[in-house]
């Protein structure tokens, strides 16, 4: 703990294997493992968590915590057939997901997600027991490298997309709302359309947590306004902004979003189910991000949900986040309204502002590295700091 303390280090790393939590539990050490030695095994590994979580919680005051829990499986150590979870290797992972929950759970402590890493590499291809006999490296080259990345990943993560432009026919709905009317187009499973209402689900879920939701859709707009007043939609026409209706390019409704929102293009994602629309805003955006709609590939649909989910994730949801769409509608009204106003000078002489500072100096509020990395708004000299910079600045 004295050494992360003193030294200039930006994250912590604890990659836990069971030999970790007691070395019975691996093939380096004959230490037995009969009935009595499993129950004085079991015994260990619960004080040994409980450790953990003290100097997990100390290192965490200073600089981000990773952990990663046991990803290998346990030795033959029990009794029960190796299909059967006897009561034995119960308590064992009984113990460790009250540490995992324990840990998700703290400030500055980010857990990686087993099920996550199940997906890249599976539990076959973890394990060496050449090395792990030669030199006590459990891990292959190959899952080393996977594990690294991981744990590096969620110590510097990337920052999350700010919004999501997505197209409509044959997108979030199923069907052509200008040749089949608003009360026809579809998206359960009644009309072989759930996807379309799996992926408004996903987009609604977005919205409420402060992703920017737009619309880009060659359509009439009264039709597209009829279609929203339908109280069966997941996503709700207050969750969109800006809904651009039209037969201009798709180019042109994407360029006309990102200035409403005032992001670059490499901060939003666009969603559509034609080939041909992607390539055509992608050569106009070459930063954006355009995805396929993948409406006959459950697999490759499975896959978007997912993606989408990662792309915006954040550790927590902050009120700023979802006020930000209010916020921007109410700037559009604003400026609106501004260009028609005899005087923006009446405007703040009427206003009655009043500004309030306040000073916390006991504790550092995430928010704070927020708004300071935002170099376009608040951070006049460019410069940007690290989670762990800023807890130091902040403590001086």
């Amino acid at each position: 703990i004295e050494q992360v303390q003193k030294s200039a280090a930006d994250g912590c790393a604890v990659v836990l294997e069971w030999q970790d939590l007691d070395p019975r539990l691996g093939y380096r050490l004959l230490g037995g493992w009969g009935r009595e030695s499993t129950s004085n095994i079991l015994a260990e590994v619960e004080q040994r968590l409980i450790r953990l979580q003290e100097l997990i919680q100390k290192v965490a005051e200073n600089v981000p915590v990773a952990v990663s829990g046991p990803t290998l499986r346990l030795p033959p150590l029990f009794h029960v057939p190796e299909r059967q979870c006897g009561p034995d290797e119960a308590r064992l992972q009984h113990a460790l997901s009250e540490f995992i929950l324990w840990a998700s759970q703290q400030a500055n402590v980010r857990v990686l997600n087993q099920h996550w890493l199940d997906e890249l590499v599976p539990a076959a291809a973890r394990f060496d027991m050449k090395s792990d006999l030669l030199a006590g490296i459990p891990h292959t080259p190959a899952y080393s490298d996977v594990l690294a990345q991981a744990i590096a990943g969620l110590l510097a993560p990337a920052s999350p997309k700010k919004g999501l432009i997505t197209d409509l026919d044959g997108t979030l709905w199923k069907g052509i709302v200008g040749e089949i009317g608003a009360g026809a187009v579809s998206w359960d499973l009644t009309n072989h359309a759930q996807v379309h209402g799996l992926y408004q689900q996903v987009l609604q879920a977005l919205a409420e947590q402060g992703v920017l939701v737009g619309v880009a859709t060659k359509n009439d707009a009264e039709v597209v306004e009829e279609a929203f007043k339908r109280s069966d939609l997941l996503l709700k026409r207050e969750q969109i902004f800006p809904l651009m209706a039209g037969w201009q390019p798709k180019s042109e409704a994407v360029q006309r979003i990102l200035r409403a929102w005032n992001i670059s293009a490499d901060d939003a994602v666009f969603v559509d189910d034609s080939p041909m629309e992607l390539a055509e805003v992608q050569a106009a955006f070459p930063h954006l991000e355009c995805v396929l709609f993948p409406a006959s590939e459950s697999s490759k649909f499975e896959k978007l949900l997912y993606g989408l989910r990662s792309r915006f994730a954040k550790e927590r949801v902050t009120r700023e986040d979802k006020l930000r769409r209010q916020s921007l509608q109410g700037n559009d009204a604003f400026e609106g309204e501004t260009r028609r106003a005899p005087s923006y000078d009446d405007f703040l002489r009427e206003a009655h502002a009043e500004l309030s500072v306040e000073f916390v100096s006991a504790k550092v509020d995430p928010r704070s590295l927020e708004l300071i990395n935002k170099t376009n708004q608040f951070n006049l000299n460019g410069l940007r700091y690290t989670q762990t910079e800023w807890q130091r600045h902040a403590h001086q």
